[in-house]
């Protein structure tokens, strides 16, 4: 009898336990609809990157346009490009000191 008790016990708590598992998936699924418009924005900002990585052609053309049409733009633009890849590089080797400062645990 006391055997039984606990089985039923154990059972009736697996149950509730599947039941509050199905509400919490359903929320979790609901919850995570707001996510879809994002995600697929980027993925399609990766699917546009993979697709200049395999036709550079494109890349360079559009350069070559902006040379072309606007050069002083061109000029400036790459200025900026050439300030912000050695800020980028500068902001590398202080991380890179800061990691080699830090104690180790």
């Amino acid at each position: 009898m006391l055997f039984g008790a606990r089985q039923r016990k154990l059972a009736q708590r697996s149950q509730d336990l599947q039941a509050r598992s199905a509400l919490l998936r359903e929320s979790i699924a609901q919850d995570s609809l707001v996510l879809r418009p994002p995600l697929a924005a980027a993925d399609q900002v990766l699917a546009a990157g993979h697709w200049l990585k395999s036709h550079p052609e494109w890349v360079g053309l559009g350069v070559a346009l902006l040379v072309v049409w606007r050069p002083r733009r061109a000029w400036r633009l790459s200025l900026r490009l050439w300030g912000g890849w050695r800020l980028w590089q500068r902001a590398q080797r202080w991380q890179a000191a800061a990691m080699a400062w830090r104690l180790p645990p």
